[in-house]
């Protein structure tokens, strides 16, 4: 496959020299069905380039590549189609996998020239590493990180999450919670989970006043001052 198709045949921009833009977000589906389901990865500014990468498989210079990021990114859902397309192996929480093991999937990936995906929260550089074989090939590694959701793609996450818990939000919900959140992963869910929690209290459809009292009361962010009492002289 072409390095400038996705896993899809679909044709790629070229995100990293900028001489193209990937329309956001976008949908990256499973291989098992279309459309904006449950099993399509939503593509952001701030995972686009990890995700171009793992598509482009044939052209990695190493059958081993590291994939970065924190915890409830997606980077499990992205490895897992990453492993149904490629049918190379991956393996989770690399940064704390045992030594040997690791090492024996080195050697297997590179005499087989099987792909091999190590996901980890913590860069390559910072895994505690005792095997100076092992410390060496890790070295050398090329590495592709999932950075802090960006705007839109917090904002599809908030909206997909809540959906997929059975709520329907008012439209525009997920953007008026990524504007005022912390622009993480675990706000992105802490938020979804407040909002349950106050649409379950409160009933009825899920809007932008739902989704404030939910923000506030969970401390996701401070609740508006009141305004200055006026005084009659």
């Amino acid at each position: 496959m072409s390095a400038d198709r996705d896993l899809f045949g679909r044709n790629l921009p070229d995100i990293a020299s900028g001489r193209g833009q990937l329309p956001l977000p976008l949908g990256w589906h499973g291989a098992g069905g279309a459309g904006a389901g449950d099993d399509a990865f939503i593509i952001g500014e701030s995972n686009a380039i990890a995700a171009r990468y793992l598509t482009a498989v044939h052209s990695w210079p190493t059958p081993v590549t590291a994939l970065i990021g924190p915890a409830r990114s997606g980077r499990s859902m992205l490895a897992e189609q990453f492993s149904a397309y490629s049918g190379g192996d991956v393996i989770e929480g690399a940064d704390g996998a045992d030594e040997q093991q690791l090492f024996n999937a080195w050697n297997r990936a590179q005499s087989a020239n099987r792909p091999l995906l190590l996901i980890a929260a913590l860069p390559v550089a910072a895994w505690s590493i005792s095997l100076p074989d092992l410390r060496t090939r890790l070295a050398a590694v090329p590495t592709v990180t999932i950075d802090p959701p960006d705007l839109l793609l917090a904002a599809a996450l908030i909206e997909r999450l809540l959906e997929q818990r059975g709520m329907k939000p008012e439209q525009g919900i997920g953007r008026y919670a990524a504007d005022r959140i912390e622009r993480s992963y675990a706000a992105i869910h802490a938020t979804v989970d407040a909002v349950q929690r106050e649409q379950a209290a409160r009933g009825g459809r899920i809007t932008t006043a739902t989704t404030r009292a939910a923000l506030v009361a969970h401390h996701l962010i401070a609740p508006q001052p009141a305004p200055p009492s006026l005084r009659v002289i």
